[in-house]
């Protein structure tokens, strides 16, 4: 199954009509409960004939990532004040990142994106603790990719050797 074959026949039939500000954490769960038939390891589901997903919002976007491979994906706005969240949640040298930077609040987001998409990848959620592992291009066997849109910070974490095309929709969908 492709990335286009499962947003055209898994995704938008379920969610096509209705705006994302609409979109509830329920309606999110039922559709992942319809969907999904396969777990991994980690209890992290997949798409039947082998399509890895991960769903992420923020304000009004949303992101979806679709892959042949362990996926994650998330998308967070750059919020005020966060040195207590890194000083927690952080590295050291992630920590002298956000000191040196000239804009710690896009700097904390940056990071952020990056470990949260990590986590969704491995299916292992907050039971990896973040101060445990850097945010970069490559952690372990997992490639990152990020970009920022509008304003927002977007990071895909994906287990392979690097990740391929990524492809913004920025419509409203009605």
């Amino acid at each position: 199954a492709t990335k286009e074959h499962i947003i055209k026949t898994k995704l938008m039939p379920y969610f096509g009509k209705l705006k994302m500000c609409n979109i509830t954490a329920q309606q999110i769960i039922t559709w992942q409960n319809e969907l999904i038939n396969y777990k991994g390891d980690n209890g992290k589901p997949y798409i039947d004939g082998g399509a890895h997903f991960s769903l992420s919002h923020s304000g009004k976007y949303a992101v979806c990532a679709v892959s042949d491979c362990d996926i994650g994906v998330d998308i967070e706005y750059p919020r005020e004040n966060t040195a207590r969240l890194a000083k927690r949640f952080f590295t050291a040298d992630e920590n002298e990142r956000l000191a040196a930077s000239d804009a710690p609040d896009e700097e904390f987001c940056r990071i952020w994106v990056v470990k949260e998409s990590y986590i969704k990848a491995t299916g292992m959620g907050f039971k990896t603790p973040l101060p445990s592992f850097e945010a970069a291009r490559r952690i372990g066997e997992y490639s990152t990719l990020q970009l920022e849109h509008d304003g927002y910070h977007i990071a895909v974490c994906a287990k392979c050797e690097s990740i391929g095309d990524i492809k913004v929709y920025d419509e409203e969908i009605i």
